[in-house]
């Protein structure tokens, strides 16, 4: 680490629009309250790694990495045996942490939230890993419009345990979801992820507009999704 110190983590090599997408996506849920692995930037040297810098065909002496402390207890792939349509439909009516997991996913437009990408701690918490394919991954983020709706992975895993119910439910929870970010401050969570170290002041201002604008439609995009009826909410 930059004092000294040592840390074991994950990293990841990433194109720099990507990184861009971890280091802010892991702000943004740490500012929400979500259960995330502290990030990180790395500098890896290729003196290190000559095998993997010759099989990733990088010429770079040294490559910038995107890297995360381990997220404690297992992946939900591991965790629960989600071919057993049964240990689903308790899963998801016992547990409604994955309602705010797709509420997240749909503000910050992340299509990779399998089921290997939420760890599911001791304490039964949901930790949120990998946001590299956020915000149109490699899109340019002049292209991004908070209107389009994106794949919500997530849901699509759990659609056949899902009853109308819940359905309605994940709906009506979106719209306090909505409250809970409008008084968040996009603009210093874009300060505190660091991503103006490898973005444009353009491209910041650009994402953070996009996710002013994203976080009131939340409720909206995910009616259409699971086909239900978007109704006002009355606080």
């Amino acid at each position: 680490m930059a004092d000294g110190s040592a840390q074991i983590g994950y990293i990841k090599l990433l194109p720099q629009r990507r990184l861009i997408n971890e280091l802010l996506a892991n702000q943004l849920a740490k500012s929400l309250g979500f259960s995330v692995p502290d990030a990180f930037v790395v500098l890896v040297p290729s003196r290190h790694y000559q095998a993997l810098f010759a099989e990733l065909q990088i010429q770079d002496k040294d490559v910038v990495a995107f890297g995360s402390s381990q997220a404690p207890g297992q992946m939900l792939a591991q965790a629960f045996d989600f071919s057993d349509a049964h240990v689903m439909s308790r899963f998801v009516t016992s547990n409604k942490c994955w309602q705010a997991v797709a509420h997240f996913d749909c503000l910050v437009a992340n299509t990779d939230r399998h089921l290997k990408n939420v760890v599911f701690d001791p304490l039964a918490r949901f930790w949120l890993i990998d946001h590299d394919q956020a915000f149109g991954q490699e899109l340019s983020v002049d292209a991004l419009n908070p209107l389009q709706p994106s794949l919500n992975r997530l849901l699509n895993i759990f659609e056949g345990a899902l009853s109308l119910r819940l359905k309605h439910e994940l709906v009506d929870t979106a719209l306090k979801f909505e409250a809970l970010t409008a008084v968040l401050d996009m603009s210093h969570v874009a300060y505190l992820s660091w991503i103006s170290a490898f973005a444009t002041t353009p491209e910041v201002e650009a994402l953070v507009l996009y996710l002013e604008q994203r976080r009131a439609l939340i409720g909206q995009l995910l009616a259409a999704q699971v086909g239900v009826q978007l109704l006002p909410f009355l606080p």
